[in-house]
């Protein structure tokens, strides 16, 4: 029997002996029994994904946009500022003026360095955005931090303490955190009530004037 005969002869005996059926099986089964698919199925088995809380927006900030905006132009100064330094010193070594020089290079830290600080200061209390989670009643106050990335803090009403004297860009402080928010960019206003405690009774500290004559 030539071999061209024994090719032709393959296709019709694995048909009579139902081996295509028999081959995809165990492919199967192999694919199945492989460590990689054995622990790709353990995997997914025992992955919970995690569960999504409702949260509200209630608040959010006007300034943001304009806020973000400047932060960036700060900070792409001041890494602008601080890769010059070597350019500038060797200039002001130029000049032989130890006066000049102390005063030029305290005129550029300043702008490099003293400029991010102080508009963090001014601005690490304004809230950008305020979100309520009504499955814990808490809140979640998002601020930026010094390189212009969002921080969260959540707290409750009851961590809110509002100042009888307020300071520069603050409304209360949560959790020993001084925040600012505009009472008018509220989406509803109850929420600002619950957070500045209006409404809670009022505790009204009546004091009586007593009067002692010791006229005789």
């Amino acid at each position: 029997m030539s071999l061209n005969m024994c090719v032709r002869l393959i296709p019709q005996v694995l048909n009579n002996l139902h081996c295509r059926h028999a081959i995809i099986t165990n492919f199967r089964v192999c694919k199945n029994l492989h460590p990689a698919s054995y622990w790709y199925r353990f995997q997914s088995s025992h992955v919970t994904t995690p569960k999504s809380t409702n949260e509200i927006v209630v608040y959010h900030g006007t300034l943001t946009t304009q806020l973000r905006a400047v932060k960036i132009f700060s900070l792409m100064t001041s890494m602008s500022g601080i890769i010059a330094q070597p350019f500038i010193y060797n200039q002001l070594v130029s000049l032989h003026s130890i006066p000049l020089m102390v005063v030029a290079w305290s005129f550029f830290g300043f702008f490099t360095i003293g400029t991010p600080l102080l508009l963090h200061l001014l601005a690490r209390k304004y809230v950008t955005v305020l979100k309520y989670k009504p499955d814990t009643d808490t809140y979640v106050a998002t601020t930026l931090n010094i390189i212009n990335i969002p921080k969260q803090l959540e707290f409750k009403p009851e961590d809110v303490k509002v100042p009888e004297v307020l300071g520069m860009f603050t409304t209360f402080t949560a959790k020993d955190k001084a925040l600012f928010v505009d009472p008018r960019f509220f989406e509803n206003p109850k929420h600002y009530g619950r957070i500045m405690g209006y409404d809670k009774p009022l505790d009204l500290k009546l004091y009586k004037a007593t009067t002692s004559d010791n006229k005789k």
